[in-house]
């Protein structure tokens, strides 16, 4: 069952077109970044065009997000791999038009093998296979990219486990952030309570007596203005959702993992907003400063998810 998955990584192998007894290697690489969706670049050589649907396919059946660009081409000083042609016949017809160029448009000088590489056909890169592949060499060439993406997706999954663990690890540190404001509700009402009483008694010199159950009245109204019960419920909701999503990933069958990183994307979004609204009820400093810290936390959080596919 797959893992949560980075959208980071590689993975390489190499395959043999060659008969018996005449290598003639390739290399694959695949790499894959962030994006926002599946965008899927493949470059091949001419030999190994046609197997460029097959490709995207293999790709798409095992990568769900991310940039990901898959390179074949063969094995650098491999025998039997790319050589140059010259077409003399061409070169010398094109030195014979470009000379008789220059004397018809009586112009000066000598022409020179900058003019003549100017025309494409002149020199040709071509591999030894020549023409196209037959189908056993075909399957050869997938079963390489197969087991690149093999490769790629593993450490894909690698990466991802570490992202988990780190995102766990922030999500353990909002819940204590939570758990110390709530914890601070009790002490910040009081403290309302007491800069009222001493608002109270600075106008009124000391000299009537406050009824207390007005200054409670008060004390009460002014404490739902700063209540944050609803947030809490909500940020410990989402916290949960969070840890939900990452187990839930980790124990996908075959592609229900598919935009883990797109959901976790929208709860980073919404532990801010509740964040937001929280830190602007509260107008006691401590507790205040402990919401900062879950913001810094929520970003941290937010960084890593867009990593993930």
């Amino acid at each position: 069952m797959p893992a949560i998955r980075s959208m980071t990584g590689y993975g390489e192998a190499t395959f043999d077109l060659g008969p018996a007894g005449a290598s003639r290697p390739y290399r694959v690489a695949i790499r894959s970044v962030n994006h926002r969706h599946l965008d899927i670049r493949v470059r091949l050589g001419r030999e190994l065009s046609a197997l460029e649907p097959r490709v995207h396919a293999l790709v798409k059946e095992r990568v769900k997000r991310g940039h990901v660009e898959v390179i074949i081409e063969p094995e650098p000083g491999a025998g039997g791999g790319a050589r140059v042609v010259v077409d003399e016949v061409l070169t010398r017809e094109l030195l014979v038009a470009l000379h008789r160029v220059r004397d018809l448009a009586g112009l000066e000088g000598q022409v020179t093998l900058a003019d003549v590489l100017r025309f494409p056909d002149v020199c040709a890169v071509v591999t030894s296979g020549g023409g196209a592949l037959d189908e056993p060499q075909a399957e050869l060439a997938v079963g390489g990219v197969s087991t690149a993406l093999d490769r790629l997706v593993a450490m894909r999954e690698a990466e991802g486990r570490r992202l988990a663990d780190e995102l766990l690890l922030r999500v353990g540190l909002m819940r204590e952030m939570v758990r110390r404001v709530e914890q601070g509700l009790p002490r910040a009402v009081e403290a309302i309570r007491a800069r009222l009483d001493r608002r109270i008694q600075d106008v009124l010199g000391g000299s009537v007596n406050v009824d207390p159950q007005r200054l409670l009245q008060e004390v009460a109204f002014m404490a739902d203005k700063s209540d944050v019960s609803e947030e809490i419920g909500r940020l410990r909701s989402h916290l949960a959702e969070v840890e939900r999503q990452l187990e839930m990933t980790s124990h996908a069958r075959a592609g229900e993992h598919a935009g883990s990183g797109k959901k976790l994307e929208f709860l980073t979004q919404e532990l801010h907003r509740e964040l937001n609204t929280m830190g602007s009820k509260l107008g006691d400093a401590d507790l205040v400063r402990l919401v900062i810290d879950g913001k810094c936390e929520v970003e941290k959080v937010r960084e890593q998810v867009a990593n993930l596919e």
